[in-house]
């Protein structure tokens, strides 16, 4: 890329994002009014009700009243309409049959100066229902009939407060920072950015597969959160647990005294605290601790509690306690018989599976009793085993590589295929086979995918789960994970109050959370993580 194309993409995300703060500006400053003013005289004692809204929907509750009005008086009636976002109003002139005359409407902002609404534009402004008779303009004033007991002009239209120091300036200084910023900053060198094609890891080439398998598996979460793909979510952390135990074996595979040797465990136990513990305390203090439940807060601190999506986190400090034993029980009992740890570690998924329930050892979240995932953990253990039986078997060698390649890649696409078909439930005759019904079937399975993974490289699936976005949000999946929820809480909040929106949800919420999500992963990777990552030799 050259540097003037550089520059100019540049030049073009800076406006972009001129154009975005403008929109907000106006949005969330221009719009907003703290009190409306009516000018009226009515023939009868009555009142107004307000309801400022940010769409077209009015809800009973966020309405406001004037105080009486009396009869045959010309009076200017406040009404405080909270500082809320306006982009349309809705006035109710009183609930009796009559006439008024309304001079004006008046709309006060901190934020500029007044919006006058004068009796031409309140007739062109406001639509009004069956119950008003008339509204015409006659001299200095609007004249109603109210004919009816609900009567209501609808204005969809309110006008944003003028002030040009916070539409234009307020943007352009925004927009000039943020292009000074990216002039200052090498996207290709920043590190939730370069860490894609310059991270090692235990499984060589594959890496770039198995980081798409994190990116896929942490999108379909929040799909699952956001009301899309609806059963994926729980697939996709099976995905990461056997993704775990698949990773986190492999150098004791590889070397197998690893497992008595104190000083490899101790660092191996350092790297991963270093690992899981900066973002999830970051993560625990802004749910709990910020939100003065401190109490809460302290039990995840000391993992005694796991709510929300904390649990897996939980689970996967279990693991790394859990493993090292687990390997020192097969160096001890199989040596470096791959075959025999391979029979051995089958018969443990199947009684962690079956036999591992809250009676014997029991972890708690979300209001629940929740026993330890052991069996899924431990399925990406035995195939890793079984990779490296494979890798290593002269059989293996005298097959031509091609093709085993294509059919592992056929294989392995259909089996993602037909998990996520059986999550989403879309075979009619096997609902009973999903993830939540059949944990540790599906766990296999997401572990004989990992196998089919990493015996496929340079393949269509290896280069379909590889693909760059994956591998991408991938590198930050952890962080990824973690701020999804609350970043799907804040666009719902948002939806709600700024556009009353009361269920935000679908493919549109998919987007813009992942969108925002991701722009918060790739600094919290960087500035959180990446440095406890790099201190902890990984």
């Amino acid at each position: 890329m050259t540097p003037r194309t550089t520059l100019a993409l540049k030049l073009l995300a800076a406006a972009c994002f001129f154009v975005l703060i403008q929109w907000l500006v106006s949005v969330l400053a221009l719009s907003c009014f703290n009190k409306a003013e009516i000018d009226a005289r009515l023939d009868h004692a009555d009142s107004f009700q307000l309801f400022p809204t940010a769409s077209s929907k009015f809800q009973e509750d966020l309405s406001t009243w004037t105080k009486e009005h009396p009869a045959n008086s010309r009076v200017v009636q406040p009404a405080d309409l909270k500082n809320r976002i306006m982009r349309s109003l809705r006035l109710d002139p009183g609930h009796l049959p009559g006439k008024m005359e309304v001079y004006g409407i008046r709309l006060h902002s901190f934020f500029g100066p007044p919006v006058s609404l004068t009796p031409e534009r309140i007739k062109d402004l406001c639509t009004p229902n069956a119950e008003i008779g008339s509204m015409q303009v006659i001299g200095d004033h609007v004249e109603i009939s109210v004919t009816g007991t609900d009567p209501q002009l609808i204005c969809r239209s309110i006008p944003r407060v003028r002030n040009l120091a916070v539409y234009w300036f307020l943007p352009l200084v925004y927009s000039l920072v943020f292009l000074l910023l990216l002039t200052q900053v090498s996207l290709r060198a920043f590190p939730a950015f370069s860490d894609i094609t310059t991270k090692t890891a235990t499984m060589g080439s594959n890496i770039d597969a198995l980081d798409g398998i994190r990116g896929f598996a942490a999108l379909t979460v929040l799909a699952e959160h956001a009301g899309v793909f609806k059963g994926t979510g729980y697939l996709g952390v099976l995905l990461f647990f056997t993704l775990s135990g698949f990773l986190l074996s492999a150098p004791f595979i590889q070397r197998p005294e690893r497992a008595v040797s104190l000083t490899y465990m101790s660092a191996y136990l350092f790297r991963r605290l270093k690992r899981i513990l900066p973002m999830f305390f970051v993560t625990v203090t802004i749910l709990f601790l910020f939100r003065g439940k401190a109490a809460e807060a302290f039990r995840h601190y000391f993992f005694l509690q796991a709510d929300s999506i904390l649990w897996t986190v939980m689970q996967e400090m279990v693991f790394y306690l859990v493993l090292p034993a687990l390997m020192v029980l097969i160096y001890l009992l199989c040596k470096e018989k791959k075959v025999l740890a391979i029979a051995l570690l089958i018969t443990m998924i199947v009684a962690a599976n079956k036999g591992l329930t809250t009676g014997m050892v029991a972890l708690y979240g979300n209001g629940e009793l929740l026993p330890p995932k052991i069996g899924i953990f431990a399925s990406g253990v035995v195939f890793a085993y079984l990779f490296y039986w494979i890798a290593a078997h002269p059989v293996f060698h005298r097959l031509r590589k091609t093709t085993v390649r294509g059919l592992c890649s056929a294989f392995g696409l259909l089996l993602l295929a037909a998990m996520v078909a059986l999550s989403m439930k879309l075979v009619p005759t096997m609902h009973p086979w999903n993830p939540y019904a059949k944990p540790g079937i599906f766990g296999f399975l997401c572990g004989l995918f990992l196998l089919l993974v990493v015996l496929a490289p340079n393949t269509w699936m290896s280069r379909l789960i590889g693909w760059y976005p994956l591998r991408a949000i991938g590198l930050v999946s952890f962080s990824f994970y973690l701020l999804h929820p609350l970043v799907i809480a804040a666009v719902k909040t948002s939806a709600l109050e700024f556009f009353a929106i009361p269920s935000y949800s679908g493919s549109g919420m998919f987007l813009l959370a992942g969108l925002i999500t991701y722009g918060l992963s790739i600094c919290t990777y960087t500035y959180i993580e990446r440095p406890f990552i790099r201190s902890a030799g990984r």
